[in-house]
């Protein structure tokens, strides 16, 4: 999964028009796609999951969740020394990312983006995590991975936002 992470990646910041979404500087857009694929590794950081992200009850403290994330989203530019625009651009990424699964039909990099996602404590929106929803559903081998990344994406989404039918 780390490998079709990685040629999704450069596939997708290879793309001219995903470069001009970006507007930012190469060198912020190269340090962002490293921190992504692993100059950076994320076991530098301590360990995390969805439900460090989730509130202690069902009718949490609104805010709870966006608090969790940012401040590991804090310690992760501590560690990484990436700005909040770098981060911000990675978030966009991961976003770009989830659209090329989407149109190639193939989950696999996903794997890898989700964990990025939780270190990094980034806050995607709502279409995009309902475009990894999406995505992981095509997944056949889903079963046969040690966790449910699609239910975690869903509980995410939930606490973020309000939640649909597919969440």
């Amino acid at each position: 999964n780390q490998t079709a992470f990685v040629d999704a990646i450069e596939e997708i910041v290879a793309k001219r028009n995903v470069l001009r979404d970006f507007r930012k500087s190469d060198q912020d857009l190269e340090q962002t796609k490293q921190s992504l694929i692993g100059m950076f590794s994320i076991s530098n950081l301590p360990p995390c999951s969805v439900s460090d992200f989730l509130p202690p009850s069902t009718n949490g403290v609104k805010g709870y969740t966006k608090q969790k994330l940012q401040e590991r989203r804090e310690l992760y530019l501590d560690k990484t020394n990436l700005t909040l625009d770098q981060h911000k651009l990675g978030t966009v990424l991961l976003a770009h990312l989830a659209d090329h699964c989407a149109k190639t039909s193939n989950p696999k990099p996903l794997y890898a983006a989700w964990d990025n996602i939780l270190s990094a404590g980034m806050t995607p929106l709502s279409r995009t995590l309902s475009t990894y929803l999406y995505v992981l559903s095509l997944d056949g081998d889903a079963d046969s991975e040690e966790r449910d990344i699609a239910a975690e994406v869903a509980m995410l989404h939930d606490a973020l936002y309000e939640p649909t039918e597919k969440t």
